[in-house]
């Protein structure tokens, strides 16, 4: 399903990425190895190499995820359509969305095309059909978000993204957060002080009912997102289907390496959001894409402190959310397989580790079930 391939040209030292729009120029550090043997006889070249080379990751339900996915978190509902289709043109086949960031059905515009007979045909600048998708083409997670944790709640949310994005099932069906909040027509409810409102409901409840999509073929499989591995063991005490997919905050200020390393234990598949650390909040130093080093690694590989950043999660083994709404970024988002970061460049990378944290949704630190506490080891 991925059309990306490339060709070099050494003595330009540069790369042509085809990319799922076009191609394009990309430096690369050349070291001059022999000819190849076609080069100096009649034999043709071998054929052009798959940019998603790597094996997709196998679950419990044998399905494949694409390691590289589009976020759509905060991408506003008036762009959210022709952002998709821009992704999609790129070669993005994993969609990662969710109730909370109210454009589901905006995106349900571009992928619904998936489920009709004839599929979706998507198209060169000149307007060729190049190649047509269908639904088992790509792979859409959403997320059951804290107003609906409540069991009896739990199918009329997935139906509702479900309905939004115009899918008959969900590959990937997430509680968004372990914490509960007061359900009603507010996805952020408040006292009239301003606190948010808890509701007491055990996620180990809500997994049950998450279980039960599963039976009810609405969603091919089911998982946890901003969960500690506490309470992750607290799931698989008594679950029926065993969490085999966990989302979490990811990049080098916040390396999750005991998290990793607890989901590669139990055979969890580990997907880093934020790769880049994007904030605002951070105080005191430059952002991660600003950091001396990521730049000089963007310098040495030819590639965009972004694409350094999304490639340092695919050597690790994990599933990485990119994000961007504009083309050539998204573009150059694609292009993170093609980075080969060296064991010392990776441990490099490893050390900038400080903890940060770019959503530690701080407000609800005081819910029973808030993962993010300080006694709280990984």
């Amino acid at each position: 399903a991925f059309c990306s391939f490339f060709f070099f040209q050494p003595k330009a030292g540069i790369r042509i990425v085809r990319t799922g729009r076009g191609f394009r120029r990309l430096p690369f550090r050349f070291t001059p190895t022999p000819p190849p043997p076609f080069a100096q006889s009649s034999v043709p070249p071998p054929p052009p190499i798959t940019l998603h080379a790597d094996p997709a990751l196998s679950t419990h339900t044998m399905a494949n995820i694409p390691r590289l996915a589009f976020g759509t978190w905060k991408i506003p509902s008036t762009i959210a359509a022709p952002t998709v289709k821009l992704a999609i043109e790129s070669g993005f086949r994993h969609f990662d969305c969710a109730a909370v960031y109210q454009n589901e059905a905006q995106i349900g515009r571009i992928l619904r095309q998936v489920e009709s007979p004839s599929g979706m045909a998507t198209t060169t600048q000149s307007g060729e059909v190049k190649l047509t998708l269908r639904r088992d083409d790509v792979w859409v997670t959403s997320k059951l978000w804290n107003t609906f944790h409540r069991p009896e709640l739990v199918k009329e949310a997935c139906v509702k993204s479900l309905t939004d994005l115009g899918l008959s099932y969900l590959d990937l069906y997430l509680i968004h957060w372990p914490m509960a909040t007061a359900p009603g027509p507010s996805l952020y409810p408040q006292s009239e002080s301003g606190e948010p409102l808890y509701d007491d409901v055990d996620y180990v409840d809500t997994w049950k009912a998450m279980e039960s999509l599963v039976e009810e073929g609405l969603v091919k499989n089911i998982g946890l997102s901003n969960f500690n591995s506490h309470q992750i063991r607290r799931i698989q005490e008594s679950a029926s289907i065993s969490p085999k997919f966990l989302q979490a905050e990811s990049h080098p200020f916040l390396t999750q390496d005991k998290l990793i390393r607890f989901c590669k234990d139990e055979d969890i598949t580990f997907t880093a959001y934020s790769p880049l650390a994007s904030s605002e909040l951070r105080e005191g130093s430059k952002s991660l894409l600003q950091h001396p080093l990521v730049k000089s690694l963007s310098e040495t590989h030819g590639f965009d402190p972004a694409v350094i950043l999304l490639a340092y999660q695919l050597e690790r083994g994990n599933v990485v959310i990119s994000k961007s709404v504009t083309p050539q970024r998204i573009d150059d988002n694609f292009t993170a397989p093609y980075v080969e970061l060296s064991a010392s460049e990776m441990v490099q990378l490893t050390h900038l580790h400080d903890g940060f944290r770019v959503c530690p949704y701080s407000n609800m630190s005081t819910h029973p079930h808030y993962p993010f506490s300080p006694d709280v080891e990984f």
